[in-house]
């Protein structure tokens, strides 16, 4: 079934296209899922990625929360945890950016 070449990480089995292949949630799947599971980590998040989104935080905002505003404005969107970037989330849940209908 799976033709490409695989490596082990921690006892995983991985594909290698793990490392190529551009990722992009399917929210008409997924229905946000992962923005509201419980973590202390968030959605990584590469450097090129916070300047895009800092250029849209401004219409991003009427979508959100007042909670999730206020958490945008007095600590940002992204924080950095092991060296790695990340969205910041609320409560250890909650990314800064989910919407709830």
């Amino acid at each position: 079934m799976f033709e490409s070449s695989k490596i082990v990480i921690n006892d995983v089995l991985v594909r290698e296209e793990i490392f190529t292949q551009k990722f992009t949630c399917d929210l008409n799947k997924c229905k946000g899922a992962c923005c509201t599971l419980k973590s202390e980590f968030g959605a990584p998040l590469l450097e090129n990625e916070i300047s895009l989104i800092q250029e849209n935080v401004d219409n991003i905002e009427k979508y959100l929360t007042g909670e999730h505003i206020k958490e945008i404005r007095e600590n940002g969107f992204y924080e950095e945890k092991q060296g790695e970037l990340m969205v910041r989330s609320i409560n250890d849940k909650d990314c800064v950016f989910v919407y709830y209908e």
